[in-house]
């Protein structure tokens, strides 16, 4: 699966103590292609969860669909 920058996504499993799987984020950045994405979480609210960005690799996030 390949994902893009502002590629919404949806964690898959528990990535830290306050993201955790369901959780959605918007891919900010790609630093590995297919590999390891910078990611920023938000809560139910659509506010930012945590310090802004998170790294996550491809094993822990799919696309978001509705």
């Amino acid at each position: 699966m390949k994902f893009r920058e502002n590629d919404v996504i949806v964690s898959i499993v528990d990535i830290s103590p306050i993201i955790r799987k369901g959780t959605k984020g918007v891919i900010l950045f790609i630093l590995e292609e297919d590999k390891v994405f910078l990611v920023e979480f938000v809560d139910e609210k659509g506010d930012t969860i945590g310090n802004g960005m998170e790294t996550v690799y491809i094993y822990q996030i799919i696309k978001y669909t509705k």
